[in-house]
């Protein structure tokens, strides 16, 4: 590690300084950085960063500390040298702070409300095949508390929905306009044959029920990508059309210079 912190080193000092990059084609090209405007913050969960200090007060000495009786312990700067960190590289990190542990609570924010949110995510891989996810309220709540006591923070929603979906996900190949429903009889056996398969006209009905409500709003969310992205692309080919217009335009007065005027539909002006 001693070497990644040597290059930090470089990088957080706040001044110009030089790397090399490999452009297209291969050639090896320098590149400077001037990183006077940036603020570093650096985040990470150091399990054990302290213990010893903790043991002393708080345990027999062993690792045996009740970090429950701890909670308003704030890392030292020594605690990070002890941990392995360079001093010259704490040192450009005056300011130490511990961050709170996420609740049960943000996990569920996290699952529902983020745009980062993982459950969104697989959402969106569905609905790439013309396909569905519901998810019951139940199923989410369960997957909330296992990350939650995952102890490896909120990448164990993704992992966890993973292992859940892992029958869906097999199923997905050969299926069309179909809604998958995940529930609680589902996870207690982990089996195909008792995941629930729904024709997407039937859709706004399970919608509707209280026990898919947090996923009804991943799936408007979902919908709503998908509207955006549609937009985005037909706005692309209306660009298109009226470059094309334009170019027709050039061919059929080749001593003129054309401007493109995208005021309306249709509309191609002339200079």
């Amino acid at each position: 590690m001693s070497h990644i912190q040597n290059d930090l080193l470089t990088f957080v000092e706040g001044e110009r300084f030089r790397c090399w990059d490999n452009d297209a084609r291969g050639k090896e090209e320098s590149v400077t950085i001037n990183t006077s405007g940036i603020l570093f913050i650096g985040l990470g969960a150091f399990e054990g960063l302290g213990s010893t200090a903790r043991d002393v007060i708080f345990g027999d000495g062993r690792g045996n500390g009740n970090r429950n009786e701890d909670e308003d312990w704030k890392p030292q700067l020594q605690d990070f040298i002890d941990y392995g960190f360079r001093r010259e590289l704490m040192g450009r990190m005056p300011l130490h702070c511990r961050i709170n542990a996420l609740t049960k609570d943000d996990y569920r924010r996290i699952l529902l409300d983020s745009e980062d949110s993982p459950l969104l995510e697989m959402e969106q891989i569905f609905r790439c095949s013309s396909n569905t996810l519901l998810i019951s309220n139940k199923v989410v709540d369960l997957v909330v508390l296992a990350a939650s006591l995952s102890g490896i923070g909120a990448r164990a929603l993704r992992s966890t929905l993973y292992e859940i979906l892992e029958q869906p996900f097999f199923l997905l190949g050969g299926k069309r306009n179909t809604a998958f429903v995940v529930d609680e009889e589902f996870l207690q056996s982990m089996n195909a044959d008792d995941l629930k398969l729904y024709d997407d006209a039937v859709l706004p009905r399970l919608r509707e029920k209280k026990e898919f409500s947090y996923c009804s709003r991943i799936l408007e969310k979902a919908l709503k990508k998908e509207a955006d992205v549609a937009d985005e692309r037909l706005g692309e080919v209306v660009v298109q059309r009226h470059l094309l217009q334009a170019h027709e335009v050039a061919l059929c007065h080749p001593c003129r210079r054309v401007v493109v005027g995208v005021v309306g539909v249709g509309e191609v002006g002339v200079v």
